[in-house]
């Protein structure tokens, strides 16, 4: 399987509390500091398929869903208790840039 890496936007431009939500065609993702690092996940919760996580803040290892509480691990996207899981995705800071990588089969324009 083939990756797309994206460059997103500048790190400045991902806030320091909150998260910045990104689309990259159909996909919905957020971008988050967490630790001294960029992560990035999808941003629709499985719960009710609302992309709101964005607007969740990360709590330990674990974005919380702002609408009904679900907490996601950002790590491996998984949540416990549940089979339900959130995609990860690669992230990498090169010259400023926030790069994405992103499976070839997920990504569409």
């Amino acid at each position: 399987m083939s990756i797309q890496e994206i460059r997103v936007c500048r790190v400045h431009d991902v806030p320091l509390r909150y998260g910045k939500r990104i689309l990259i065609g159909d996909e919905d993702i957020v971008l988050m500091w967490h630790k001294g690092s960029l992560v990035a996940f999808e941003n629709s919760c499985p719960h009710q398929r609302t992309n709101k996580l964005h607007e969740g803040m990360i709590i330990n290892d674990e974005i919380e869903c702002p609408l009904h509480g679900w907490r996601f691990s950002i790590i491996d996207g998984t949540m416990q208790g549940r089979t339900v899981r959130l995609r990860i995705f690669e992230c990498r800071i090169e010259h400023d840039m926030v790069i994405v990588r992103i499976p070839e089969r997920d990504f569409a324009f």
